[in-house]
C-alpha cells in the first residue's frame, strides 16, 4: 500500500470508527455508569472528547509511544522539531541541515493532516448528533487534558525534551515478573542445545495475508537452513516445515525473551517488543513495517544492539 492510499483510508475510516465505537452497544451501556475520570488515547478518539466536557470529570491523556506531532501542543509541550527525532522516519540524533529540513517540512504536513482528521471526525460526530451542542469546538476540548501518559521510557529518548509536571512516562510499564513456560514450548527451546533458538514475531498487527508469500517462503528456506531453532509466531499452517521450525498463534512473548537460551529476536519494531527486548537484553533483527516501528528500529541500530531490514530487500542473501 503507497502512502497516498494509506493516507486515504486512514481519512475515510478513522472518523467512522470512532462514531461507530461511541454508538457500540458496550460502549452505551458502560456510558450510564458514573466515573471519576477518562483516560483516553491522544489520537483518533476525538468523538469522545464531549463526555468528560459534558460530565466535568478530568481527561487524561495516553499515548501507545512517545509524542508525535501535534499532539505536543495540546499538552502544552514545546515541539521543537530542530532538535525532536520524528515516529516515522530513520532519522537519528544529532541532525544534519538537511536532516532539520525533512523534519521541518515533515511536521508540518503532519500537522496538517491530523487536523484536517480531527475535524473530519468532530464533523461526522455532529451529523451523528454525537457531539453535544453546548460542547466547544473540538481543538478546544483536546486542549483540556489535566494529566497525559506517555507510553516510553525518558531516558532512552535522545535527545530529552522538556515537560510538563503533568505527563508521567510510562514505558515498560507491562513488563511482568516471568512465568515458566509451558512444558511441551520449555522443553522444545531447552533442546536448542549451545547455538540455542531464535524468535520471530511481528506482533498482531500484521496477519499472514498481509505477507507476500514470496516472502514467507525465503524466510521459511532461511530459517530451515539455521542452526538455531526458531519459534514462530504465526497463525496459519505452513507446508513443509523445517524440523528445527515451530510456529503458533499465541506465544508468551515476555517470557520467551526470559529464556537463558534465546539468540536473537526478529520482530517488527512495535514498541512493547523493543521494550521487551531492551528489559531482556536481546539482540534484535528489525523489520519495520509503518509508522513509530521505522524509528523503534532505527534507534535499535544506532545504539548498537541491533540490525535493520527492508522488506522490500527481504531476500534470501540479504536475510542471510
Amino acid at each position: 500500500m503507497n502512502g497516498a492510499t494509506f493516507a486515504k483510508n486512514f481519512l475515510t475510516y478513522v472518523p467512522i470508527s470512532c462514531t461507530d465505537s461511541l454508538t457500540d452497544p458496550g460502549v452505551e451501556e458502560a456510558l450510564k455508569h458514573d466515573y471519576d475520570y477518562v483516560i483516553m488515547q491522544i489520537m483518533f478518539t476525538e468523538c469522545f472528547l464531549p463526555i468528560p466536557f459534558s460530565r466535568k470529570i478530568p481527561l487524561i491523556y495516553a499515548t501507545p509511544n512517545t509524542l508525535t506531532p501535534p499532539d505536543p501542543e495540546y499538552i502544552g509541550v514545546p515541539n521543537f522539531v530542530s532538535i525532536t527525532p520524528s515516529r516515522t522516519n530513520e532519522i537519528t540524533f544529532p541532525f544534519s541541515f538537511s536532516d532539520k529540513l525533512t523534519l521541518i517540512f515533515e511536521s508540518i504536513l503532519a500537522k496538517l493532516f491530523m487536523e484536517y482528521l480531527s475535524k473530519l471526525t468532530y464533523y461526522r460526530a455532529i451529523e451523528e448528533n454525537l457531539w453535544p451542542s453546548e460542547a466547544p469546538d473540538v481543538f478546544d476540548l483536546k486542549l483540556q487534558s489535566s494529566l497525559t501518559i506517555i507510553n516510553s521510557v525518558r531516558a532512552l529518548e535522545y535527545p530529552m525534551r522538556p515537560m510538563p509536571p503533568n505527563v508521567i512516562y510510562a514505558g515498560g510499564i507491562h513488563i511482568k515478573e516471568f512465568q515458566p513456560l509451558q512444558k511441551d514450548l520449555c522443553d522444545w527451546l531447552d533442546d536448542s542445545g549451545d547455538e540455542g533458538f531464535i524468535f520471530f514475531s511481528l506482533g498482531t498487527g500484521i496477519k499472514p495475508e498481509h505477507i507476500d508469500p514470496n516472502h514467507l517462503s525465503v524466510m521459511v528456506e532461511v530459517f530451515g537452513s539455521l542452526k538455531q531453532k526458531v519459534i514462530w509466531k504465526w497463525s496459519s499452517e505452513i507446508e513443509d516445515l523445517p524440523p528445527n521450525v515451530k510456529i503458533s498463534s499465541w506465544l508468551p512473548q515476555q517470557d520467551i525473551l526470559a529464556h537463558p537460551k534465546i539468540k536473537l529476536m526478529i520482530t517488527h519494531g512495535g514498541i512493547f517488543s523493543t521494550q521487551e527486548a531492551t528489559y531482556y537484553e536481546v539482540p534484535v533483527l528489525g523489520i519495520p513495517i509503518y509508522y513509530d516501528q521505522i524509528m523503534n528500529i532505527a534507534e535499535v541500530v544506532k545504539e548498537g544492539w541491533g540490525r535493520s531490514l527492508k522488506w522490500e530487500g527481504t531476500y534470501k542473501r540479504i536475510f542471510l
